[in-house]
């Protein structure tokens, strides 16, 4: 999938008590809806966590993560996309909910009919924060009055969609753990200076609507840490063919 030139490097979901989950929109047809949502800072709230299901099942219970968003527009999208895969963020076909697909292995094929993938989260804040902050919360179970077996937050979570100015400025509030052998302190810093030339590239295609070739990206982004798909995300972009 090709990422949305418009946002990319600066959207994310603020989740109180949790943390900063950044974000990549898809470019696809509902892009500047869900783009709007975000610059209008809607807020929400967390209140479902469904760990993956027994081997070979599709649930329950379900492996997604759902919020519920004060955005209306977004329940008058028409459902619809790509296959959900762990990371996808998607939207629930006529309703203004988003919920984050943890499918490792195929439990959510055939749910693109009625849902919109609209864009990714990424890591590390899929790991460290989705599934090992917001996962193992207390729950309670709900049935749906269509009979659907639920498992909700015993507390739902505020939480906001955010726009930053720039990639660097959504670093800045990034917050993750150490990765195993790695420092905290070296890899942000590798990060952020990343961002910042990114940034830099981001600047030059808006004014001389060109995009930077692949010999001036591969340096630096070549060095950031394998773990990290943020970079990678906005290199895609980047080196895409619009």
């Amino acid at each position: 999938m090709v990422y949305d030139k418009e946002s990319v490097g600066t959207l994310a979901i603020a989740i109180d008590g949790v943390g900063l989950l950044c974000v990549e929109l898809y470019d696809h047809e509902h892009a500047a809806t869900v783009r709007a949502a975000f610059a209008a800072g809607a807020t929400g709230r967390v209140h479902r966590a469904e760990p993956l299901p027994p081997p070979g099942s599709t649930g329950p219970p379900y492996a997604l993560v759902q919020m519920s968003v004060d955005a209306p527009s977004l329940a008058q999208l028409k459902p619809g996309g790509e296959r959900l895969t762990r990371g996808s963020l998607c939207l629930v076909g006529g309703a203004s909910d988003l919920f984050i697909s943890l499918a490792r292995d195929g439990e959510h094929d055939g749910w693109e009919g009625g849902m919109t993938c609209v864009g990714r989260v990424l890591e590390p804040e899929l790991s460290s924060l989705v599934e090992a902050v917001i996962l193992p919360m207390p729950v309670k179970t709900s049935v749906h009055p269509s009979g659907v077996q639920m498992t909700m937050l015993a507390k739902e979570l505020p939480c906001r969609l955010v726009t930053y100015p720039d990639p660097l400025a959504r670093e800045r509030d990034c917050h993750w753990p150490d990765p195993p052998g790695s420092s905290t302190r070296d890899i942000r810093a590798t990060r952020r200076a990343t961002m910042a030339v990114v940034n830099k590239l981001l600047e030059s295609y808006l004014v001389d609507d060109q995009v930077a070739d692949g010999p001036v990206l591969v340096g630096p982004v070549g060095q950031v840490p394998p773990h990290d798909e943020r970079n990678l995300a906005v290199a895609q972009l980047l080196v895409g063919d619009f």
